[in-house]
């Protein structure tokens, strides 16, 4: 998918998932000349039995902007990502399932950080900021069970079921804080720029009940 003439938009350097992206201090101002995306994606399935069956989903990927004659990858471009799913069936009214979901590390932006005079005959510590999305995050990848029980209720079918996202307590990287001071001053007299990380969600229950007719 090609666009020649793509919209500008905003976007926020360092926090993709905040809260108030509005008020974010990395807010920034994006304006491509054009976008390219393209992409495959390679779907299997299988059932072993009554009881049992699988499903796979696989995509190779990718989607950039050209700014000022630089192509620039998007700031949730995933080269490779992939599900791979498991049911089990045990009776008409029980189904238990597993999905692994992965996609590899979205790309984020280089900070360094310098001593620059201060105007009163001292120093101060500034950011330096790199080139925009030519770093990546580490590759995200989660676990979740999911069980929904079925019966007939008055003409109807009423279902309740129990999800648990990210069973094993991934720590995944959602993108970096600067609230904290950042700063870390070395013996050598440089400076390393070291923001707080900032998290998806780890172990996330929930259930609920639904009732069609």
């Amino acid at each position: 998918r090609r666009c020649n003439n793509p919209r500008p938009r905003y976007e926020n350097l360092f926090d993709v998932i905040a809260m108030a992206p509005e008020a974010s201090a990395d807010r920034i101002r994006l304006d491509p000349e054009k976008s390219v995306a393209k992409g495959i994606e390679l779907f299997m399935a299988h059932r072993f039995s009554k009881k049992f069956d699988w499903w796979l989903n696989y995509t190779l990927s990718s989607t950039e902007d050209t700014i000022d004659g630089q192509d620039m990858y998007r700031n949730q471009d995933q080269r490779h990502a992939a599900k791979i799913a498991l049911n089990y069936h045990p009776s008409e009214r029980w189904d238990v399932n597993l999905t692994w979901h992965y996609h590899s590390g979205w790309p984020s932006t280089k900070v360094t950080a310098e001593y620059v005079d201060d105007g009163e005959g001292g120093q101060m510590i500034i950011p330096v900021v790199g080139d925009f999305y030519n770093e990546r995050y580490p590759g995200y990848h989660r676990l979740d069970l999911r069980v929904n029980y079925r019966f007939p209720l008055m003409g109807g079918e009423f279902t309740a079921y129990i999800d648990v996202q990210n069973v094993y307590d991934r720590k995944n990287i959602s993108g970096y804080s600067f609230e904290d001071d950042p700063y870390r001053e070395n013996p050598d007299g440089t400076v390393d720029f070291v923001p707080a990380e900032e998290e998806w969600l780890g172990i996330l229950p929930s259930f609920g009940i639904k009732y069609s007719f």
